[in-house]
């Protein structure tokens, strides 16, 4: 399913196929998006809201995550020349959100996983069941909804595709987990290769105090020691960026000619600068 098709491209609705980050910034929001946004904030930050039903309020960080995706596909259509001032109510349309921005750009061109896609179908669930509450009419008096049948059919739908990418998703991690278990290194072995590290660097660093190997040589050490021990406390998310770092930490040849990693005396303390 691609994101445009020969009925866009007539309207002169343009293919989005270069990966870039179409998030519609602050700068280009009208009126209307602010208040959406802040409404939005407010309906499922707040302790007490009648018409969020039994769901406990939400912390900035996930009311960040859920911004960051409205935005995505607010910007989508921004770029791809859909809507010139997009706002929430184009979540609306529920086949334009799976069929072109889902299926066609995120699945498609951006190639997101099941996991990621689900992300960003709650986020249109979300958006889905704001509207739903701000156009029922109900009030802190009256926290029953009236019924919206049109909505909830969307919303059923969505949630529908929504509970079978994260079923997909749940099934590609117990596949991991389970190549992991037969092909990866036993966490014991990288707690005894961290303190291995350990016992080398204290030694290089007592040989160091007496003069009686470079500087140089003991960074190197301690940059190793400093990667391992990173990696034992990352959560399994951020590996990807200590493998960066084990990526960054210098040959003994390059450390040896870089004046960015060496040991020097900082307040009567030896430091390790690592560059």
């Amino acid at each position: 399913m691609p994101d445009v098709d020969q009925s866009d491209l007539t309207r002169g609705v343009k293919s989005v196929v270069c990966f870039k980050c179409y998030t519609l910034q602050n700068y280009d929001m009208t009126p209307l998006n602010h208040n959406e946004f802040h409404g939005l904030r407010t309906f499922f930050s707040v302790p007490y809201e009648p018409r969020r039903g039994n769901n406990r309020p939400r912390n900035e960080h996930t009311i960040a995550k859920l911004r960051e995706r409205i935005c995505g596909f607010l910007g989508w259509l921004k770029q791809s020349g859909r809507f010139a001032k997009p706002s929430f109510v184009n979540f609306e349309d529920v086949h334009l959100f799976l069929d072109k921005y889902v299926e066609g750009y995120l699945r498609a061109i951006r190639g997101l996983s099941h996991g990621s896609i689900g992300n960003h179908i709650t986020a249109a669930i979300d958006v889905l069941k704001y509207r739903t509450a701000q156009s029922s009419g109900t009030g802190r008096l009256n926290p029953i909804p009236n019924p919206n049948p049109k909505a909830n059919m969307k919303i059923a739908r969505l949630m529908r595709t929504r509970n079978r990418e994260q079923t997909l998703a749940e099934r590609e991690r117990n596949e991991t987990r389970q190549d992991s278990a037969s092909s990866g290194i036993v966490w014991e072995e990288v707690l005894e290769a961290v303190r291995r590290q350990r016992l080398v660097m204290s030694k290089l660093w007592e040989l160091s105090n007496e003069g009686k190997i470079a500087d140089y040589k003991l960074a190197v050490e301690v940059q190793h020691y400093v990667a391992a021990a990173f990696y034992t406390c990352m959560p399994p998310g951020r590996s990807n960026e200590v493998r960066l770092l084990l990526g960054c930490i210098l040959s003994e040849n390059e450390s040896q000619e870089s004046l960015q990693n060496h040991i020097t005396v900082l307040q009567g303390r030896h430091v390790a600068v690592i560059g």
